[in-house]
């Protein structure tokens, strides 16, 4: 082997390495985007998109008549949860659900529904109690149950990423459900 044909060696191995990296300098920027705006992920087999799955619980809550006590209730942009949704989606999720066990542990206080063993009751079962003593109805139980499903998906799976738009459509279902809890206790506060 000669030095020309030792020079040709190494650009050949050199090649596809270089192109990968200049192809990627140069698209750093719109590749960035496109993962920041990353809406489902796939892991051994499972296919999650947050996005779809907040538009079927949306779907079902217009489509079912009286689910929302006031589903034309629209909360206001000046509203920190929303304020939230632009700097964190995925913080906006828990803290939009964190108001809807808060709501539902005010009502069962206000309602004066005992606590088991000297604790307090967990969120979930929180909500089941009202389910339980009529306050919610077995359709607001299921969109409770779909949203808290989908705040446990944007806790735990670690490379997601959730769009704004979606989180917002979240905080609106989840301040909804915190206006049903009220009307059905009028004595909440």
């Amino acid at each position: 082997m000669n030095w020309m044909e030792f020079i040709a060696a190494i650009v050949r191995a050199v090649a596809w390495p270089a192109v990968v990296m200049v192809v990627f300098v140069l698209l750093r920027k719109p590749l960035a985007k496109l993962i920041l705006r990353l809406s489902h992920v796939a892991a051994g087999g499972v296919v999650f998109d947050f996005a779809e799955a907040v538009e079927k619980v949306s779907k079902q809550a217009n489509e079912t008549p009286g689910l929302l006590a006031a589903p034309a209730a629209r909360v206001p942009e000046e509203d920190p949860l929303l304020q939230l949704v632009s700097l964190s989606p995925r913080l906006a999720v828990v803290e939009a659900w964190r108001l809807v066990e808060s709501s539902a542990r005010r009502a069962n206080a206000a309602r004066g529904t005992p606590v088991e063993k000297g604790r307090p009751l967990a969120g979930l079962d929180e909500i089941r109690v009202l389910q339980r003593d009529g306050v919610l109805d077995n359709a607001t139980l299921d969109m409770m149950t779909r949203l808290r499903s989908l705040r446990n998906q944007a806790i735990h799976m670690d490379e997601f990423s959730i769009d704004t738009a979606s989180a917002r459509e979240y905080v609106q279902l989840a301040v909804a459900l915190v206006q049903r809890i009220h009307e059905e206790t009028p004595e909440t506060p």
